[in-house]
């Protein structure tokens, strides 16, 4: 996709009807974040999108980042389908201790698996606190 795209037509993009053209875009803005910040908040309406495509994409793109939005965060790491969920649960440093908790107590069988071990690689690497 062309970069020299306005924001207002990468907007446009992701309300489109083909879900790949909505996944072209979430990629796009994901390589894009640090020279966009108005692509943070294109790729946090795409969390919701119904094409799991989507879904996993800005999961991927968000998983590292710190200033990632708390609401697109906890919305990835509760989605039912674990390839979007996953990447945010083991990578996410916006996700707190209570949230893993939430999520072991409250998640379907695949995520909470994922989160029990990632509760137990944070307590390893933070004795003092388990």
């Amino acid at each position: 996709m062309n970069p020299a795209v306005p924001p207002e037509t990468d907007r446009k993009l992701s309300r489109d009807r083909d879900a790949r053209v909505r996944e072209l875009v979430a990629r796009k803005l994901s390589a894009a974040l640090c020279e966009r910040p108005e692509a943070m908040q294109v790729l946090c309406d795409l969390v919701s999108d119904v094409a799991k495509s989507v879904r996993v994409t800005v999961a991927q793109a968000l998983r590292d980042r710190a200033d990632a939005p708390r609401p697109a965060i906890l919305s990835l790491a509760w989605d039912k389908e674990e390839t979007v969920a996953e990447p945010v649960i083991l990578s996410s440093p916006v996700l707190t201790e209570n949230d893993l908790v939430d999520l072991v107590r409250g998640a379907p069988t695949t995520s909470a698996a994922t989160v029990s071990s990632t509760c137990r690689d944070w307590c390893a690497a933070r004795p003092a606190r388990c």
